[in-house]
């Protein structure tokens, strides 16, 4: 029996040398995937860390520019205030006009209009029409009436028609032209 235990015996030495081999194999193979899966989460983590540096930048970026932008728009909402102000004021200003300035005024520009028609002369109802008379030439202006509407200036009207030079309008008018300008003049 001994050929036949030396025989089991080194079949058994053998398979335990196999054994022995394939397990040094298996964990140097394991070993080796272990590596690569770290050495693929490292290079994952390097690249999240990238992009969520370059998404908080994004980020940043973005909540600064919506800031600007808000910043902007209050500004610009303020430097409206301030003119809607000053041409307010304006306004204000023209519509307490003493009677006899703003009857040469509205002399001067009848005049200048060069009118062949007649028209009827409304002027705003806080002045006295009395104070007008004298503008009542019946080649041009045939009556003058009080208007409840109009704030300030005058309106020339006939037939339905009319001439409108209502301070409102014309600061509204001279606004649209004069704004920019006014605008580089207080806020440069």
């Amino acid at each position: 029996m001994s050929n036949y235990e030396n025989l089991i015996n080194k079949i058994l030495d053998d398979a335990e040398n196999k054994k022995s081999s394939i397990i040094q194999k298996v964990k140097e193979e394991a070993d080796l995937i272990i590596d690569n899966k770290i050495k693929e989460a490292k290079q994952n983590k390097i690249k999240l860390i990238e992009k969520a540096n370059r998404d908080g930048e994004q980020l940043k970026d973005k909540i600064i520019s919506k800031a600007d932008l808000s910043v902007r728009k209050r500004e610009l909402e303020s430097k409206k205030k301030i003119l809607d102000s000053i041409f307010e004021q304006a306004l204000e200003e023209l519509v307490s006009l003493d009677s006899k300035i703003l009857k040469n005024y509205i002399i001067n520009t009848i005049n200048s209009l060069h009118i062949t028609d007649r028209y009827n002369l409304l002027i705003p109802s806080t002045y006295s029409v009395e104070d007008f008379n004298e503008i009542i030439d019946d080649n041009k202006i045939i009556s003058i009436e009080p208007s409840e509407v109009l704030r300030g200036g005058f309106i020339l009207e006939k037939n339905g028609t009319s001439i409108n030079y209502s301070f409102e309008v014309l600061v509204k008018f001279i606004r649209e032209e004069i704004e920019f300008e006014v605008s580089n003049l207080l806020f440069s």
